[in-house]
């Protein structure tokens, strides 16, 4: 049996089986019935699954959607933390609800046919910090400003890419000192220093080095995150909006390689056995 059969089996077992939560997920195909029920602000279940590990299920209710992309919704953990303490909280304290492993704040998107499923017998403490987020609309969008800082973006979301960000504006003081401490840093002092950072710009580009750099100090979700956002730029389709390099670019620029005879062709050959490799990762 193969990968593709296996999974057609496992589904239609599921339809069989449980007819109700098949219902239920084919619902989750439609981005607009995922923001129905998460803006109904009652607590729900996010079934999620990492690596090798088993699924996993946080009990949550909807906090807002980053600035940065509008499919990315926030999802406050309701058994991890009481929002209420984090209503008048600051910055740092608000970015580590968000960035903190296990994290108060994680975040999931709802373009994705995510398993998202009713809590049919919500606990009252679940509602009452349901409903405090509900009423505090400031809150979310600080929430959203803070998930905008994680390292994906939506190149289609109508701000623009950190990297044209980086010189719209000037750091503060703290964070130029703290910049200057990155640079002394070991990477898991620097993981550290980039959880520290309030400028939204500079912890997109640090998270993404510490990514890139040692990406064993990164959860398994973390982890899971930036292999998807790097595999989507990696894959973007080559358009003018798209101004990084891609496969696409990286074959073609390849084949003018191959075409040019005053060229090490070895050399050419050892470009184009990295390339297939790195797509291999990227796929």
């Amino acid at each position: 049996m193969t990968h593709w059969e296996a999974t057609i089996h496992v589904a239609r077992q599921i339809a069989k089986r449980a007819p109700a939560l098949w219902a239920t997920l084919l619902d989750n195909c439609g981005k607009g019935n995922v923001k129905g029920n998460l803006e109904a602000f009652q607590p729900m279940a996010l079934v999620e699954r990492f690596g090798g590990g088993p699924p996993r299920a946080t009990v949550g209710c909807f906090c807002g959607y980053s600035t940065s992309n509008p499919n990315q919704a926030a999802f406050f953990d309701l058994e991890a933390a009481d929002p209420i303490e984090l209503l008048n909280a600051d910055d740092a304290a608000l970015y580590a609800a968000v960035d903190a492993s296990p994290q108060i704040i994680r975040s999931f998107a709802v373009n994705k046919s995510p398993a998202l499923l009713a809590v049919t017998t919500p606990s009252a403490a679940q509602l009452s910090r349901a409903k405090v987020i509900a009423n505090a609309p400031e809150f979310r969008a600080r929430v959203a400003q803070a998930l905008a800082a994680r390292f994906p973006e939506d190149p289609k979301a109508p701000t623009p890419p950190v990297e044209k960000q980086i010189f719209g504006d000037f750091y503060i003081h703290a964070d130029k000192a703290l910049l200057a401490e990155f640079q002394r840093a070991d990477w898991r002092q620097r993981q550290e220093i980039v959880a520290a950072l309030t400028d939204t710009r500079l912890r997109q580009l640090g998270r993404r080095l510490v990514a890139f750099h040692a990406p064993q100090l990164l959860s398994l979700e973390e982890r899971a995150q930036f292999e998807d956002w790097r595999s989507e730029r990696w894959s973007a389709p080559d358009t003018p909006e798209t101004e990084w390099m891609t496969v696409g670019k990286a074959r073609h620029a390849l084949a003018e390689l191959r075409g040019n005879d005053g060229l090490d062709q070895a050399l050419v050959g050892e470009i184009e056995d990295y390339l297939q490799g790195f797509d291999l990762k990227a796929s």
